[in-house]
């Protein structure tokens, strides 16, 4: 009896421990990041490097225009999200949109040195490379939507000299991770480490649904705009770059109270993914420097919905703060 209880927990231990590594990964990616781009018309191979690995972008306007416009897309998207605004945005100013490590065609990198460029503090060091490189000695403008607008709203509170203006798209500002502390060195166990990928793989599927739940009418989501979104989706190993996003450092961003730069928050009537009243509620701690819009019938993407309205009501309101 005592024999058999050895070999059951021997039996549980080899599960646990060296289970995971028998459940093989394949990625479904098969192409390059410079090859997926030619998926998407429209997009161009444009790259700069950054912590040592390439990023993507995209551009509009006179380069040579003292204001410059940097775009910042939410978790999952790529600066394909904000297509049918640049051209608009571009009246008076150079705007840039790229896309952020592990999403869109930026390259994945596997391995780097110091900085991880997938935590939130190698988001920020590449933000600072894209505004030394496109807004030095410009009026600079950061337009972040969703995640993208923490990222904008952290760097703008920390560098209050370099941004003249500030729009968050309805700013995910939860303030803290979304994941306990605690949790955050299981993810490093090389078991836990080795499913990831595989765990993540499922957003491939999830994610369309999100798209769906973003929009207040899912008849204006089109080919083009699948296609925008599931391209990245090609390239090859695109799971673990994800995986690295999951498990990399966070820690607690600034509170929007500490803001100083002027601001417009912008969201949809109808938004699930970031609730309305959140929008609303952010807008409200700093109405001294803050002005909001709510566009009717409109969801988590109001740029990419009513991309009309929403660069107007932009243009208005970088005008009319000059």
């Amino acid at each position: 009896m005592k024999h058999k209880f050895r070999f059951l927990v021997v039996l549980l231990l080899l599960t646990l421990f060296v289970g995971p590594f028998f459940v093989p990964f394949s990625t479904s990616g098969t192409l390059p990041e410079r090859d997926a781009i030619g998926k998407v018309p429209g997009l161009t191979k444009q790259y700069f490097t950054s912590l040592n690995h390439a990023i993507h972008f995209e551009t509009a306007g006179e380069q040579t225009s003292e204001n410059v416009i940097i775009l910042l897309h939410g978790f999952g998207a790529s600066s394909f999200s904000f297509q049918k605004i640049m051209q608009s945005l571009s009246q008076d100013s150079f705007v840039v949109a790229y896309d952020r490590t592990a999403f869109g065609f930026t390259e994945r990198p596997r391995q780097w040195h110091g900085t991880n460029p997938y935590s939130f503090e190698g988001q920020l060091r590449i933000l600072e490379d894209v505004i030394k490189r496109f807004g030095k000695n410009r009026n600079v403008t950061l337009i972040g939507h969703s995640a993208g607008g923490t990222l904008a709203l952290e760097y703008s509170i920390s560098h209050p000299d370099q941004v003249s203006h500030l729009v968050l798209i309805a700013p995910a500002l939860s303030g803290a991770s979304p994941y306990p502390g605690w949790i955050q060195p299981i993810f490093s166990v090389p078991q836990v480490n080795h499913l990831g990928p595989i765990l993540v793989s499922s957003i491939a599927n999830s994610g369309l649904d999100i798209l769906y739940q973003s929009y207040f009418d899912e008849s204006k989501i089109t080919d083009t705009t699948l296609n925008g979104y599931t391209a990245p989706l090609q390239i090859k190993n695109w799971e673990l770059a994800f995986w690295e996003v999951v498990k990399a450092h966070r820690f607690e961003t600034s509170p929007i109270e500490n803001l100083t730069t002027r601001t417009l928050i912008l969201t949809g009537d109808s938004d699930v993914i970031v609730p309305t009243r959140a929008s609303i509620e952010n807008a409200n701690k700093i109405s001294n420097i803050c002005e909001l819009v709510v566009m009717k019938n409109t969801g988590h993407l109001p740029h990419e919905e009513n991309p009309v309205e929403f660069a107007s009501q932009v243009m208005q309101f970088l005008k009319g703060n000059q």
